[in-house]
C-alpha cells in the first residue's frame, strides 16, 4: 500500500493564515515531525502519526531527512 502526503504551499499567506494552519495541524494530534531538505536546499516539514510514515513521505518526495522528532 502506497502512502501519500498532502503538500501545502504557504507562499503569499498572511500571518493569520499561518497561525490557523499551525492550529489545525496541532488539532490533528500528529505524533511525529520530520525536517527534510532536497538537493536544491528547499526545506520541508512532514507531519504524521507514525515515525515510519514521516520517513516514507520524505523519501517519496525525494527529500533527505535531517531530523525526526516526536511531538
Amino acid at each position: 500500500m502506497t502512502k501519500h502526503a498532502l503538500d501545502v504551499t504557504t507562499k503569499g499567506w498572511s500571518k493569520d493564515d499561518l497561525r490557523s494552519l499551525e492550529k489545525k495541524i496541532n488539532e490533528q494530534n500528529f505524533k511525529w515531525v520530520a525536517k527534510a531538505v532536497n538537493e536544491t536546499g528547499k526545506i520541508k516539514w512532514f507531519h504524521a502519526y507514525t515515525k515510519a510514515d514521516v520517513e516514507i513521505f520524505a523519501i517519496q518526495e525525494g527529500y533527505k531527512i535531517l531530523k525526526v522528532t516526536r511531538n
